[in-house]
């Protein structure tokens, strides 16, 4: 924002108000004194395990919210979430075209892993500080300092809090997209970067599973009949892993592995090796997965093409789904890797 060079500013000089500013100063007047106001929400906040499948543990957290974005003069609609936790719309009374404020209430750490909030000097460390229980806090007392100066009447903001964010949204998405529509501007809640920098862009992602099936035996009397599961997946994790390219922004992580039954059995079944792939390009989803021809498998996934059309949702638990994808589309879509640098799927 240019600061304000108007007559009444060049008399006084340019880090003074004019009077038609008050209430924006009087906002920002009283955010300055919120910061113990501010630690104590996002104590409670964070005090609540909120792991994406804790439904009770993220639909508290949403009921927490709801209560202090109603406080702070939007009026607030609850959607259930299904599989997931509940989501959240909500939205000033001003007419016009609205900043859209983007947030979510899920975390990655489930019960026991990562709890509680504590405060070490000047940090406050706990699950959601950053990701996204502090840019909640923020969401909620900026549009509070807007409503105590009565500037909600004019200014026009809606938002969206869902409760699936760190599973790629797949139940919110469609709510998000339909939300959102006719929005000037959109504001993530993230937490931005080291010295106060702002995002305007992140990698798209992928979460897929794998499954592997060998066969079963003895690994004493019969090892040679045996086809080790385990080991196939784990050459697939190495030759995965390795499709990380710094340079090209592009990121593979498996998160986790399990498979076999007991040490002395050569197992017949490894699953759940999950690979994330933060991708600044598009990567052929082709090169990831069991495939025979132009059909990939996979468990417990959701299964997008390169421009984000979902071809075909994986039950959770033990399902497989199967998607087709357009060999020539994709060819087209190496071909265009340069152009499609930043885009976000």
């Amino acid at each position: 924002m240019e600061p304000y060079t108007g007559s009444a500013a060049q008399a006084r000089g340019p880090m003074e108000v004019d009077v038609q500013d008050r209430p924006l100063e009087m906002a920002v007047s009283w955010l300055s004194a919120q910061r113990p106001a501010m630690e104590a929400l996002l104590r409670s906040l964070v005090d609540r395990n909120s792991f994406t499948r804790n439904l009770d543990g993220v639909n508290a957290v949403a009921s927490a919210v709801a209560g202090e974005l109603a406080a702070s003069g939007v009026s607030v609609e609850r959607i259930p979430g299904g599989a997931f936790g509940d989501h959240l719309s909500f939205a000033s009374a001003a007419p016009g075209p609205f900043t859209f404020l983007i947030g979510h209430s899920d975390t990655v750490f489930p019960p026991g892993t990562f709890e509680g909030y504590r405060v070490e000097g000047e940090r406050a460390l706990g699950p959601g500080v950053l990701d996204m229980k502090g840019g909640l806090v923020v969401g909620i007392f900026a549009l509070r300092a807007l409503h105590r100066a009565g500037l909600l009447d004019r200014v026009a903001v809606r938002g969206i809090v869902v409760g699936d964010e760190e599973v790629g949204s797949p139940a919110s998405q469609p709510l998000t997209v339909a939300r959102v529509r006719g929005a000037a501007a959109a504001l993530g809640l993230e937490s931005g970067r080291g010295g106060d920098l702002v995002v305007t862009r992140r990698k798209g992602i992928a979460s897929l599973d794998a499954r592997s099936h060998g066969v079963a035996a003895h690994s004493g009397g019969d090892h040679e009949k045996g086809r080790n599961a385990i080991w196939a997946l784990a050459r697939f994790v190495d030759r995965i892993q390795g499709f990380t390219d710094y340079g090209r922004g592009v990121t593979v992580s498996v998160g986790r592995i399990e498979g076999g039954t007991t040490r002395n059995t050569v197992p017949a079944g490894a699953r759940r090796a999950r690979a994330i792939e933060n991708l600044t390009y598009v990567v052929a989803p082709a090169q990831v997965g069991r495939h025979s021809a132009n059909r990939l498998t996979y468990g417990n996934a959701m299964i997008v093409d390169p421009w984000g059309t979902v071809l075909a949702r994986c039950p959770d638990g033990e399902g497989v789904c199967v998607a087709r994808f357009d060999r020539a589309r994709m060819e087209r879509t190496r071909q265009e890797l340069p152009a499609l640098k930043h885009r976000r799927l």
